[in-house]
């Protein structure tokens, strides 16, 4: 009938327990809890070690270096090896420009 069906859509809906005829069962409550003001937080910073450093690269006579590339047999031009940090070996890098867009390889790269 309607009226335990009724019900048991009730109970459902409280999430109470019971035999499906409706009839309630008698079933100790769980204390409400209560929020907690207290917020968790886990940060992970990736940025902490980041090592900053200026280094200027100026390329002059931009305008006749795809000429003077071709006449030395090479596809790019590269600044010298520098360290960003000069404490760990891991951070030497080298600037290249290739006005082509073509290969970055040159005789450097045997040594860096």
């Amino acid at each position: 009938s309607n009226g335990v069906k009724g019900r048991i859509r009730i109970r459902i809906d409280n999430d109470e327990t019971g035999d499906l005829d409706g009839t309630p069962q008698q079933t100790e409550q769980k204390p409400k809890r209560t929020p907690s003001s207290t917020l968790a937080k886990s940060t992970v910073s990736y940025a902490s070690d980041v090592v900053k450093r200026e280094y200027v690269w100026e390329v002059q006579g931009l305008s006749w270096l795809e000429q003077q590339l071709t006449q030395e047999g090479r596809e790019c031009t590269n600044s010298n090896i520098f360290q960003v940090d000069p404490t760990d070996g891991y951070s030497t890098y080298m600037l290249v420009f290739s006005p082509r867009g073509g290969s970055l390889e040159h005789e450097a790269d045997d040594d860096y």
